[in-house]
């Protein structure tokens, strides 16, 4: 083979890898918005809230309010950003967190609620 055929090849297969790698950084960075986990937060501290959590068991109640906070800042940060520079792994989990401790406030508040009825 003759020196432009092989330098050809080697060029292609470069092309090849580059745009892989770009591919891969692009869609790395192409992460889907948390919307649905965000929802389900906002409805977990709303609903501890109506039921009385903030008195029944406000520590764990705040808690939960702070991390949605948070967690809705943090988004809203992403969300600014660039498509392949947004990271919602931090939002996604200060959510996770929110609807986890707002359960708890919930049956806490429930449970103390069912106790002072007695």
């Amino acid at each position: 083979m003759s020196q432009s055929v092989k330098r050809a090849q080697r060029n292609s297969h470069t092309g090849i890898y580059t745009v892989l790698c770009v591919w891969s950084f692009l869609m790395a960075g192409c992460q889907e918005p948390p919307i649905h986990q965000l929802q389900e937060a906002r409805q977990a501290v709303e609903k501890a809230k109506r039921e009385g959590a903030y008195t029944y068991a406000p520590d764990l109640y705040s808690l939960a309010e702070s991390e949605l906070t948070v967690g809705e800042e943090e988004f809203y940060n992403q969300s600014r950003k660039i498509f392949w520079a947004r990271d919602y792994s931090m939002a996604t989990r200060l959510m996770m967190l929110a609807q986890t401790d707002a359960h708890q406030a919930l049956a806490l508040a429930q449970d103390e609620k069912q106790k002072s009825s007695m």
